[in-house]
């Protein structure tokens, strides 16, 4: 009789191993995210490089709150038109680590905005990682927006926002509102 339980004991136990191996497995895999489609991949990296072009040049300025410095920055980037790159054109606000505009591109003399407001900023500053969304003009026309943190070390010193025209990221880049807002930038 005690040899019949052993013999259930152990099986019992082989089943609840094996249940909770396939559990462990089944749990843990997830459904992998779909592979961009090339334009989206394209977009992406021209944006990643975008940024990795500008956010060191405005980092010290930008540490300083130097506005006239990062307007004079952002000026001698873009003077020449080979320095424009693939994504252009768009709008640049460099802001601090606030969310108060510090300098913006193309210059407007007496800019000053705060977008301390904007949950994509928000999100930015709060996850110190690059956060994108879109916006409405008060004229209803779609703008994309990326916000990537300008970075001291691990501290947070201000934001590189790019503004891009929702019409011309399909138009060129074939990318749509759905496609946009599945990137991750930081990936």
């Amino acid at each position: 009789m005690s040899e019949i339980r052993s013999v259930r004991k152990a099986r019992l136990m082989k089943a609840g191993t094996l249940l909770l191996a396939l559990c462990l497995i089944f749990c843990g895999c997830r459904a992998k995210e779909p592979p961009l489609t090339p334009a989206a991949a394209s977009f992406k990296k021209a944006v990643q490089e975008e940024i990795a072009r500008l956010a060191p040049a405005l980092l010290e300025p930008v540490a300083q709150k130097n506005t006239a410095q990062i307007n004079v920055t952002l000026q001698t980037i873009f003077s020449d038109p080979k320095n424009e790159g693939p994504l252009w054109p768009y709008k640049i606000v460099v802001t601090d680590k606030n969310g108060v505009s510090l300098g913006k591109y193309p210059v407007e003399k007496g800019y000053s905005m705060d977008f301390s407001n904007y949950s994509v900023v928000q999100k930015c500053l709060k996850d110190c990682k690059t956060s994108y969304g879109r916006l409405f003009s008060a004229k209803g026309a779609k703008f994309y927006i990326i916000c990537s943190p300008i970075l001291k070390g691990e501290e947070v010193k201000g934001i590189l926002a790019l503004g891009l025209d929702g019409a011309e990221v399909d138009k060129k880049w074939g990318i749509s509102e759905q496609d946009f807002l599945a990137l991750e930038f930081d990936r």
